[in-house]
């Protein structure tokens, strides 16, 4: 049962908890083979990107920085490719080295119960399947997969802040979609979809990329973005049913009404399943060369 008496929970703001992290942790599995990459001395813009994207960490680092170049042109990076188009090479080398120097990696959710390899896998597959919907309904590719990749950040945020001062609590696990988010009310008043947004803000990152991350739970409550709010919500029940241990239940299919706003249907939705389960394969594939 979730405790009622800790006494600063309810007293947060959601602003407080999103500057209680300065950065998201990098994945351990993604930044040597990055930094090694960088160090070669000859690295393509494709090489670097195609890493870079599968850590959200870096991810949001190199995005930050490529939106406060081209805040002063009233300019937004959507993609990994526009920031380092627009920062350089040079600036990202020094930004990955930092880190590597830093050793600031992914660590367990405690408060969630999740491991660090079971949240960077969530973050992949959700990435992954929001790419995947993207392609079929016209969405624009980059930023689905950004939202896809960084809808839990909230999650990282609220971790440490409440586990540094409770860091015996354990959220009781959820099913999609609701998932943690019930707890989280209770315990805040808030969510890690709103505590996301805000960070995501302070790091002026779009309001594309925001407002569907602060929505996924609610995607029609959304006034100008609910289309990508449900397609969020729908990557997150493909990356629940790819990332399900084997002989779970598979979760509850989204409502209709909202996959309709996407213009597909719950088959079609079922059949994209494999193809987010062979691209996550294919990363997977992908990082094991690099490492061996």
């Amino acid at each position: 049962m979730l405790p009622t008496n800790i006494p600063f929970a309810k007293s947060l703001t959601v602003e407080e908890v999103a500057a209680g992290l300065e950065s998201l942790p990098s994945a351990p599995r993604v930044l040597p083979q990055l930094y090694t990459l960088l160090r070669s001395g000859d690295p393509t813009l494709q090489q670097v990107s195609a890493l870079l994207r599968l850590d959200p960490g870096l991810t949001a680092r190199v995005l930050k920085m490529g939106n406060d170049f081209s805040a002063a042109r009233g300019e937004h990076c959507l993609s990994v490719e526009d920031a380092i188009n627009g920062v350089g090479f040079n600036a990202i080398h020094t930004m990955v080295s930092e880190v590597a120097d830093a050793q600031v990696f992914s660590r367990p959710l405690s408060l969630y119960g999740l491991d660090a390899d079971e949240c960077w896998r969530s973050s992949i597959a959700c990435a992954l399947a929001a790419e995947v919907l993207a392609e079929h309904t016209g969405e624009d590719v980059s930023s689905a997969y950004t939202i896809g990749l960084l809808h839990g950040a909230g999650m990282v945020a609220i971790d440490e802040v409440v586990g540094a001062v409770e860091p015996t609590l354990i959220f009781a696990p959820r099913a999609f979609p609701r998932e943690f988010a019930d707890a989280e009310r209770a315990l805040l008043g808030f969510t890690h979809a709103d505590v996301g947004a805000a960070l995501l803000r302070s790091w002026n990152f779009p309001v594309t990329v925001i407002e569907p991350i602060r929505w996924q739970h609610t995607p029609l409550g959304s006034a100008g973005y609910a289309r990508m709010a449900c397609l969020l919500h729908a990557a997150k029940w493909l990356r629940a049913v790819v990332c399900a241990d084997e002989g779970s239940e598979t979760p509850q299919t989204p409502p209709a009404i909202l996959l309709q706003s996407l213009r597909i249907t719950p088959e079609k939705l079922a059949r994209l399943v494999v193809e987010v389960r062979l691209k996550l394969g294919s990363v997977r594939n992908l990082l094991e060369f690099l490492a061996a």
